[in-house]
């Protein structure tokens, strides 16, 4: 989304009477609700909120995420590479900058995720894949990959340059159940596919 464009904001209003835009960071992240929404902490490292949203029966503690990149994407667009080694060791550097500026992420999400008490859900753009440092870093002990309770085979996000990862993910912790995650293929907007959750609570 951009703020800019009054119109989509305009149409998301008649149907969520909550929205938190944080366009501020230049992250393209926002949560749109029925319910009502209260910011409650800022994590530096991650530029992500932890937005309490209070249901009709229970609380729910979000984190919207958009932790480093590889920088894949950028490193394909360009063409000033004099030959493969070039070009691999352009990865390489990329790869290992990103895998150290997400492990001090992780960890910060990871933190504040044990200081919280009752239904927790940390979702969005991690960058890596299903049981990698990033990810067990935030899980911690008493969070759980949705994927793995409520999708359906090997349910891959990220689709460019012949290289298919499930790098979006959904962590869960509390009273709270995923019954159905879908990645929905059909709606190529960016490098990443999106993914629809139904959660219900128990």
């Amino acid at each position: 989304y951009q703020t800019s464009n009054q119109l989509l904001i305009d149409s998301l209003k008649k149907r969520y009477n909550f929205i938190e835009l944080q366009d501020s960071l230049n992250t393209g992240k926002a949560l749109f609700s029925k319910f009502p929404l209260k910011v409650l902490a800022y994590l530096p490292q991650s530029q992500s909120y932890v937005i309490e949203m209070e249901m009709e029966s229970d609380t729910l503690y979000l984190i919207n995420c958009y932790l480093h990149s590889n920088g894949i994407s950028r490193v394909n667009s360009q063409e000033k590479y004099k030959g493969m080694m070039d070009l691999l060791g352009k990865y390489y550097a990329d790869m290992h900058k990103g895998y150290k500026a997400r492990q001090k992420q992780a960890t910060e999400i990871g933190l504040c995720v044990k200081n919280i008490s009752g239904n927790v859900i940390v979702c969005g753009d991690l960058n890596d894949i299903g049981g990698s440092r990033t990810i067990s870093s935030i899980k911690t002990t008493k969070m759980r990959d949705a994927w793995w309770q409520a999708g359906c085979g090997y349910g891959h996000t990220y689709h460019l340059h012949n290289l298919y990862y499930r790098l979006d993910h959904c962590l869960y912790s509390g009273k709270i159940r995923p019954v159905r995650m879908k990645v929905i293929q059909s709606a190529k907007y960016s490098d990443h596919y999106p993914v629809v959750i139904d959660f219900i609570c128990r």
